[in-house]
């Protein structure tokens, strides 16, 4: 059974995200949520000068996540090796067969 995926740095988990969640809870239908999620802040590897001070530690995020509705969350490492992957390759090294992903809901950003 394929796991609805939601996408993002999710700092905070502020009501923008927990609405991602909401969506993903809406169409579960019994199928596992997973959180994915980027560390460190991608804007460390694409403009280090001007990344953000964030607003929650990953072990916060990881927590908040869960409360919210995520039944796991992955996290992977944001490095230029990872920034320098393919779309195609994300899609389907990383969506589809690690995590197994049927739909995806990512945020605005």
């Amino acid at each position: 059974m394929s796991n609805v995926v939601v996408i993002g740095v999710f700092d905070g988990v502020h009501k923008g995200h927990q609405s991602i969640l909401d969506r993903a809870k809406e169409i579960a239908d019994g199928r596992k949520i997973v959180a994915l999620t980027f560390d460190p802040h991608p804007t460390t590897v694409f403009a280090p000068d001007r990344a953000p001070t964030l607003l929650t530690t990953l072990a916060d995020r990881v927590v908040l996540l869960k409360i919210h509705g995520a039944d796991q969350v992955a996290v992977m490492k944001f490095d230029a090796k990872f920034a320098a992957m393919s779309p195609e390759d994300f899609v389907n090294q990383i969506l589809i067969k690690q995590l197994e992903a049927g739909d995806v809901i990512v945020g605005e950003n």
